[in-house]
């Protein structure tokens, strides 16, 4: 689960740069959400998001396609949430 420092960091990073969900029905993977559980048993926060596009294809499906227009907005979100962290 999202630490709710993360979740409040990157909602306020998104302002003004994208739409913010709070959930979406496709939940993290396995090897994610042991990651994250790992970071917060040693006393860190972690945090899972998801930058959306249009793609013919679910994630790990042959007919997914990054959509590479949507980078360069998902690297000015991680790191204005980075930067603006009250960690």
């Amino acid at each position: 689960m999202t630490d709710a420092a993360v979740a409040g960091a990157l909602t306020a990073a998104a302002e003004g740069l994208a739409e913010v969900r709070a959930t979406h029905p496709l939940g993290a993977s396995d090897d994610a959400s042991l990651l994250m559980r790992a970071v917060q048993a040693a006393g860190g926060v972690a945090g899972y998001a998801i930058v959306g596009s249009d793609t013919p294809g679910p994630p790990h499906s042959p007919l997914f396609d990054v959509d590479e227009a949507v980078l360069p907005t998902a690297v000015s979100w991680l790191e204005r949430a980075v930067k603006g962290g009250r960690w």
